[in-house]
């Protein structure tokens, strides 16, 4: 039996023949300093000299958690243990130190220049009777690594691997982006791509996959992703990034802001300008009134279209047609100004103008629309006109068309049937073109006039034109 020691003695009991015994295989599992106690049946007992038990080789156990989250604490323990039995060493404490590892391509860390690098906590210890406990050891780098530890006589051993996840997100970074990946520094236009790109990192400044991403187009006429939504939302891949696409609309003029949220995290916006499409616009020369959702014309009126890009120097080209001429689509590219009568457009009533511009760009605006009400353009044969004729006084105007034999002062003069004067009122007119005089329907005195017919009188240097006018309510 044993004194004062635990382990376990190879060979326990033997028996004494002719006045000797011998044990040549005895063995013993503790490193420590042992006596050895011999008791016989009949209750004699002697002790042996002290006898010094040496470990054949020492080493390191190291007891490490499967899996960790990067920069959060957690135990480990360094054990010194005997190659052959496993069993603690008491009796050769040593100093130690500890170093991460990454356990595919056994670089050390922590990496220099490498953010985050690999820096672990806890970098050292002391076994104190064989065992040192670390109880707040952590890492912040995501990555699977293995702890090495050494020390000065020679030891040199690897934990068994270690899973250092990434912490939740904890910061993150919106950017608008071409397509190539470079940021956007330009002005948008309609039909424009680009990608709201969003990188999220914990807290040690690892990419924080699995989060959960919330685009939004808080402003801006745009949609995003293949459903074309305001509204998207991914989780982050394993880079810790998440991406959708913008789509800028075809028409769109209003500016562009992005609106990003990262798991429960303050939300972050991105801004881009947005130019907007060419706008044309009509211009006339000669007869030419507002009329009800359109304008009152000849059909010698002449038509001027003209367009203007919020891109300066860019090139243009109107086309147009009237009465859906060129079928789907007005292909007609405008040249300068034009008349109905030179399009070959015959018939008073109602007719559409239809226009639009596109830039070389390719950038083009919507179909613009214009009604344009025509009667018979006022001729020498016929000097005085008026359209609308009836009209309605008090809630629409006519307007008079004469043409002069010669330029002056002319006096306009309204007459009811009785002959008396309703209103009276002067102009400049040039000679051999139309001029409008517009009638709003009331009297000198502002009032309103009654139904019924009126005559307009329009007098001046060598003429004198009459005609009848209608009013009705």
């Amino acid at each position: 039996s044993l004194v004062d020691a635990s382990g376990d003695l190879g060979i326990e009991h033997w028996t004494l023949l002719l006045g000797e015994a011998s044990i040549t295989t005895q063995n013993y599992g503790y490193s420590e300093q042992i006596v050895i106690s011999i008791t016989d049946d009949r209750g004699r007992s002697a002790l042996s000299d002290i006898i010094a038990v040496i470990p054949m080789g020492v080493t390191y156990a190291i007891d490490v958690p499967d899996t960790v989250i990067a920069g959060e604490a957690w135990t480990m323990n360094v054990e010194r243990v005997d190659v052959v039995t496993g069993r603690t060493v008491t009796g050769y404490d040593e100093t130690f130190s500890i170093i991460a590892i990454n356990a595919a391509s056994g670089e050390e860390r922590p990496e220099i220049g490498a953010e985050p690098s690999g820096v672990l906590s806890f970098t050292y210890g002391v076994t104190m009777e064989g065992l040192s406990p670390v109880p707040s050891q952590s890492y912040d780098r995501a990555e699977l690594i293995r702890l090495r530890v050494m020390d000065e006589n020679g030891g040199n051993v690897l934990s068994p691997p270690i899973v250092v996840r990434a912490a939740p997100a904890a910061v993150f970074t919106l950017n608008l982006e071409e397509l190539d990946g470079s940021n956007v520094e330009r002005i948008l236009r309609p039909q424009d791509r680009v990608w709201a790109h969003v990188t999220s990192a914990d807290a040690s400044g690892n990419p924080a996959p699995g989060a959960l991403v919330s685009f939004s187009v808080t402003s801006g006429d745009a949609t995003l992703g293949s459903a074309r939504t305001e509204q998207y939302q991914v989780n982050t891949d394993s880079s810790g990034e998440a991406l959708v696409e913008i789509r800028i609309d075809d028409y769109a003029q209003v500016d562009l802001m992005i609106d990003a949220q990262v798991d429960e995290l303050v939300a972050q916006q991105a801004a881009a300008p947005v130019a907007g499409p060419p706008v044309s616009s009509t211009d006339f020369s000669g007869v030419a009134e507002v009329f009800q959702d359109g304008w009152y014309v000849s059909f010698d009126t002449e038509i001027t279209l003209d367009a203007e890009s919020e891109m300066s120097g860019m090139a243009m080209t109107i086309y147009f047609d009237v009465d859906g001429a060129d079928g789907p689509s007005p292909m007609t590219p405008y040249t300068g100004p034009f008349t109905l009568e030179s399009l070959g457009v015959t018939g008073s009533g109602e007719h559409e103008l239809r226009f639009y511009t596109v830039e070389d760009s390719g950038v083009a605006e919507a179909y613009q629309f214009a009604k344009l009400y025509t009667t018979q353009s006022v001729s020498l044969t016929q000097q005085i006109s008026n359209r609308p004729n009836p009209f309605a006084a008090g809630r629409e105007e006519t307007s008079i068309l004469f043409n002069p034999s010669s330029s002056g002062t002319v006096t306009i003069t309204i007459y009811d049937l009785f002959g008396s004067v309703v209103m009276q009122g002067h102009m400049e007119a040039i000679a051999d073109q139309t001029n409008a005089f517009v009638w709003n329907g009331r009297n000198g005195k502002d009032n309103v006039v009654a139904n019924g017919g009126y005559i307009a009188r329009i007098t001046g240097s060598g003429f004198d034109y009459r005609r009848k006018i209608a009013v009705v309510k």
